[in-house]
């Protein structure tokens, strides 16, 4: 009788055990196969980061991302000044249209207000972990 309950117990915590490394592994943060070529740099935001970011407030499927650098104007018109940001350039399908409040696209095609655009582009500040920009594809 004593060997039925030693067994029991043994088989009841091998399945905490089992169970208990199922819901560790599924608590772990789950890496975007796109950062697999990003090395993470101390003090810049992370691809994971900036990709996260971007679909919590543009929510979608993420079709690429890369490192690159933009210019941003600061100033009002008559004086212009632009100043030049590091970021993440992030490609997403939307899981909804945004209505497109925006005059051109990163090609230079006409938008107009009102059109409804599923493929847009966003811009998250490499130092900063915040969007610059979201703007249609």
């Amino acid at each position: 009788m004593n060997k039925k309950i030693i067994i029991s117990l043994i088989i009841i915590c091998l399945a905490g055990v089992i169970l208990g490394l199922i819901w560790l592994d599924s608590q772990q943060e789950k890496i975007n196969p796109l950062c697999a070529d990003f090395e993470l740099i101390e003090g810049e935001v992370s691809c994971q980061e900036a990709i996260d970011l971007s679909l919590t407030e543009y929510p979608g499927e993420v079709n690429y991302i890369n490192k690159d650098k933009i210019s941003m104007l600061v100033t009002e018109p008559p004086e212009l000044e632009f100043i030049s940001k590091n970021v993440w350039l992030i490609g997403i399908h939307l899981k909804s249209p945004i209505i497109s409040p925006f005059l051109s696209s990163p090609e230079g095609e006409i938008v107009l207000p009102g059109e409804k655009k599923y493929e847009i582009e966003v811009a998250v500040d490499r130092y900063e972990k915040n969007i610059l920009i979201a703007r249609p594809k």
